[in-house]
């Protein structure tokens, strides 16, 4: 069984009080290079990555935002403290302008058994907003909703941890 993350910005790495305006398009490649995430809600994510042994991907409308610039997000990511080990093969979740995040979701479990073959995979969604039903909940997708005023805490690792000690348990 193999674990995937798949993880917000707003509201998850940066807390309500941190997040920042769109940029214009023509300021996105300059916006990406100085933009830094929150350091202790990027803590917090990494342990939980460490801990599950999971890779992540991004969920974040981001993505799509700034679809032509990618690489940059990505560094900037690493650059707030993500180790780029973490990552899925296809880090950035596949999507479709049209498309929502529960859609997405199977996108992405697509994408990542591309990448790891035909074994088991369990999800979780990291995302101050409802993007999976509680009643889609079962032994592999679960959600966390971190508060997005703080973004996520050591409060949302133990909750996910708790959730692995479930599926563990079926």
């Amino acid at each position: 069984m193999k674990n995937l993350i798949l993880f917000d910005i707003d509201g998850v790495l940066l807390p309500t009080a941190e997040q920042y305006s769109k940029p214009d398009p023509e300021e996105y490649e300059t916006f990406l290079k100085q933009v830094q995430f929150n350091a202790d809600c990027v803590k917090q994510l990494v342990l939980l990555c460490k801990q599950l042994d999971a890779k992540l991907m991004l969920l974040s409308r981001w993505r799509k935002i700034f679809s032509d610039h990618l690489d940059l997000l990505k560094e900037a990511l690493v650059r707030s403290g993500i180790d780029e080990g973490l990552f899925a093969e296809h880090w950035s979740c596949s999507y479709r302008f049209t498309s929502g995040k529960v859609h997405e979701i199977w996108m992405a479990e697509s994408e990542f058994k591309e990448e790891i073959g035909d074994t088991p995979v369990r999800i979780l969604v990291i995302d101050d907003d409802f993007v999976v039903s509680p009643r889609d909940f079962s032994d592999t997708l679960q959600q966390i909703r971190p508060e997005s005023i703080k973004g996520m805490t050591k409060t949302d690792v133990e909750k996910a941890l708790h959730i692995h000690e479930t599926w563990k348990l079926q």
